[in-house]
């Protein structure tokens, strides 16, 4: 157990959290005081994953079920990426929030889905695009289809950004007739910018 701790915890490894009222001096001399012996121990560690060149296929065989459960999972920009911003803004857009495209395709339009929904998974220099559905077992092959017809087709627009993606929004590529609100929109884009904390993203790429 000492053998761990030494290997594993120290002054490199550590931040001080502290919250609510104080003075800022006293504390911060406080805390000096109180962890001026500690030693600074091994330096923080970044261990990424390796990718697996090439795509994979797994196969979960459930006869009989009612529905499939598909899990499509691609890498993603890292929070330490300039890009970050950006993607989460494009997943909102592609499959995060009920108004996105792949929701609107699958479940609204063909009614493959009740709650399909993407994610973005991140961890420190790694992550992880994630599209998720318990879609029905007769339409499996369709919805699969559907979201990688809709992956390519994001990949055709220009860079996702805060001015851009209000119009990305509004524009239906099978029914141009069909209009988000600018309601919805602008929630979207609030809830984007809300949980991110690139905030500086804004300053260079539209407001």
């Amino acid at each position: 157990m000492r053998r761990f701790h030494a290997a594993n915890f120290g002054a490199q490894r550590t931040h001080v959290y502290v919250a609510g009222r104080y003075d800022r001096a006293a504390l911060e001399a406080a805390l000096r005081r109180g962890f001026a012996d500690w030693a600074p121990g091994p330096a923080p560690t970044v261990n990424p994953p390796s990718l697996r060149a090439g795509p994979a296929v797994r196969f979960v065989d459930r006869p009989g079920a009612a529905q499939s459960t598909v899990l499509l999972a691609l890498p993603a920009p890292d929070p330490s990426h300039p890009d970050w911003m950006a993607f989460s803004l494009m997943n909102t857009l592609l499959g995060g929030s009920f108004s996105s495209r792949i929701t609107r395709n699958i479940r609204e339009q063909k009614g493959y889905t009740y709650s399909p929904g993407s994610s973005v998974t991140a961890n420190r220099r790694a992550a992880m695009w994630v599209q998720a559905a318990d879609v029905t077992t007769a339409d499996t092959a369709a919805a699969l289809e559907t979201v990688r017809r809709l992956l390519a087709w994001i990949k055709t627009q220009p860079g996702v950004n805060l001015t851009n993606y209000t119009q990305l929004c509004a524009r239906d590529e099978e029914d141009p007739r069909q209009w988000l609100t600018w309601a919805q929109v602008s929630e979207l884009a609030r809830q984007v910018v809300a949980m991110e904390s690139r905030l500086n993203y804004l300053g260079g790429h539209g407001t």
